[in-house]
């Protein structure tokens, strides 16, 4: 009979479980409403480029809609000019080269969606006083690259090298004959580097907080919490056979400067991705500067420096030891 009576009470309690369900998505579409998202980096001496799509609500979870028909201002002080669509959602003024120091200011209408708009600070040139390059017998590579930090306020900062690598790249035919060719391949450098001032390493698709002692990286982040005010020594040692080669024998030293936009976004893409080697785990990216919409506008300037390898590369005593 208790058996029965819990039945019972199950049953009359479905209508009102039934009558209470409501489809989640019914709550997106009446809550949600589609915004400009703005995305674009403004680099030093360099054309404006941003790219608009806008926002999709749960119902429209199969759409990327790029915009480009909205209407795009940059400002600096009391000049303005419009930037035009290139496809794909890209906008562009050929007539600006932005500048170190200047304040930018974009704003974005039309398309139906309310106006958006972002301002940022192109950052003054990272300043690199001095670059020592030393090669060893063993062909052990010593570089110190001496970075004079500004006092007046916080500065983030990249740092990568990159230049050719020789590929060999093994072809058979229908008949099992093996044939080689050699292909030049421009990349970052892979260096074992130790530094105390490094906080993240990896590129936009990927972040991830440094905490090991020894590190094999590519390129890193970092402020100057550590050396603010100051100068600090960066110093990368390795092997010459890790850049070698001989038909573009040189290497490229990058120091890129950002703007906080830049380094908020790192630190939430690594803080709300504990999981990042999980792809179908989804980081919450929680950071944008864009008022009246989402997304993320941040600036940059950029040193670098070429060296010339063939000192090196083309030593007849170094070679031995090569083909050793």
């Amino acid at each position: 009979m208790k058996l029965r009576l819990n039945i019972i009470a199950i049953i009359a309690c479905l209508p009102i479980m039934v009558s209470c369900e409501k489809d989640i998505t019914e709550k997106f579409e009446d809550s949600q409403q589609n915004v400009f998202i703005l995305s674009g980096e403004l680099s030093a001496f360099e054309h404006p480029t941003i790219n608009l799509t806008r926002s999709i609500t749960m119902a429209q979870l199969d759409t990327l809609q790029y915009l480009n028909n909205a209407q795009v201002e940059i400002r600096s002080g009391d000049q303005s000019y419009q930037m035009e669509p290139g496809g794909y959602g890209n906008y562009t003024s050929s007539e600006l080269l932005l500048q170190p120091g200047q304040e930018y200011h974009i704003h974005c209408s039309g398309e139906e969606l309310p106006d958006a708009s972002a301002s940022v600070v192109i950052p003054v040139l990272p300043v690199v006083s001095e670059i020592t390059l030393t090669v060893g017998d063993s062909l052990d590579l010593h570089l110190d690259i001496a970075i004079d930090d500004p006092a007046t306020f916080r500065d983030y900062y990249t740092f990568y090298i990159s230049g050719w690598l020789m590929e060999i790249h093994v072809h058979h035919d229908e008949t099992g004959i093996e044939t080689r060719d050699t292909l030049n391949v421009f990349t970052n450098y892979h260096l074992n580097i130790q530094d105390s001032v490094f906080e993240y390493s990896g590129n936009l698709q990927r972040f991830q907080i440094i905490e090991e002692e020894s590190r094999y990286l590519s390129m890193v982040h970092f402020s100057d919490r550590l050396f603010n005010g100051s100068t600090h020594h960066l110093t990368v040692n390795s092997f010459l056979w890790s850049f070698y080669n001989d038909s573009i024998p040189e290497i490229n030293i990058h120091l890129v400067k950002h703007d906080e936009h830049y380094f908020n976004f790192l630190e939430s893409m690594t803080r709300y991705d504990p999981y990042n080697d999980l792809p179908i785990i989804q980081p919450v990216q929680i950071y944008s500067n864009i008022e009246g919409g989402f997304g993320l506008l941040t600036s940059r300037s950029h040193f670098t420096r070429t060296i010339d390898m063939s000192e090196w590369y083309y030593d007849p005593a170094l070679l031995e030891l090569f083909a050793k």
